[in-house]
């Protein structure tokens, strides 16, 4: 079943398909107009079925970033469900994460910024690799920087070499970042068991 919706002021409207999606695909974006649109034409190249919700951070005028993004759900017509949101006021990164990772459904929360693309496969493989991996809840991916013709520049987040670390040594640090937000996957129990991120939490989580 196609599904589309437009929401604004922080009030999702939605077609709801029968069976909902496992993965939901949250889309976050603040001032970025000029790149929401490729952020969202790889949001829905994803080769399986999945709820995609584009919201926006109360982005200030001249950004037309949620314009275009509602321009983009009015035409839609493809395999996810597809919802777009506004919040009503500027929340900041964590508390606009809490409020849209509210209304997902999935079972599985995927991020994405919105000066972000995503390859096709990515929902497909997370969904796949939490399967093969039960005991898993949450795992990040690899970040290649492109310019502004998709040519990578450089990996930014690589694979640390080791399997075990002491996290609270490398948050005090913080200069080490083998996680980044926009390229996590999660089980929603994950988020659910834990309190409200807050404000001062970002990458280096």
């Amino acid at each position: 079943m196609t599904a589309g919706g437009v929401a604004a002021e922080g009030v999702a409207v939605a077609l709801r398909a029968a069976t909902p999606p496992r993965a939901t695909l949250l889309l976050l974006a603040y001032r970025m107009g000029g790149t929401i649109r490729e952020a969202l034409d790889s949001a829905v190249a994803q080769t399986v079925p999945c709820e995609i919700i584009v919201s926006d951070d109360a982005s200030p005028a001249p950004d037309d970033g949620f314009a275009i993004a509602e321009a983009f759900a009015r035409d839609y017509r493809g395999p996810h469900r597809l919802i777009v949101r506004r919040n009503a006021e500027n929340l900041g990164l964590c508390a606009h994460i809490n409020a849209v990772a509210a209304q997902a459904s999935g079972e599985i929360l995927i991020f994405q910024a919105g000066d972000d693309r995503s390859h096709p496969d990515r929902v497909a493989r997370a969904l796949a690799f939490f399967d093969a991996h039960p005991g898993v809840a949450l795992v990040g991916t690899t970040v290649d920087e492109i310019d502004i013709d998709g040519r990578v520049i450089a990996r930014r987040v690589r694979d640390p070499g080791f399997r075990r670390a002491d996290q609270r040594w490398l948050l005090e640090r913080g200069s080490f970042v083998c996680l980044l937000g926009a390229s996590m996957a999660m089980r929603r129990f994950l988020l659910d068991a834990l309190p409200p991120l807050q404000g001062m939490v970002e990458d280096n989580m």
